[in-house]
């Protein structure tokens, strides 16, 4: 399961925000995003989506969250 990565990348990406989804309770939220497949992860900064992946891939999912939130870190100082 990719529930307990994801859980341990929050600490170790302070300036980033994490938020679980749970598409069936919130079904609109997941058709407004584009959700088609579980897991879907993605990235987004001031509302606006910059990265998206598919499935459970530890490896992939760490990459995508290090590319974004260390390019916030040069940019602003902070990811939201």
């Amino acid at each position: 399961m990719i529930s307990p990565f994801f859980a341990a990348l929050e600490p170790k990406f302070k300036n980033a925000q994490f938020i679980k989804v749970d598409v069936d309770e919130v079904r609109d939220v997941a058709q407004q995003c584009g959700i088609s497949a579980m897991p879907t992860f993605q990235v987004y900064r001031a509302g606006k989506k910059l990265g998206e992946m598919r499935g459970a891939n530890p490896q992939q999912l760490e990459m995508l969250v290090r590319q974004h939130a260390e390019g916030a870190n040069a940019a602003t100082g902070r990811a939201r």
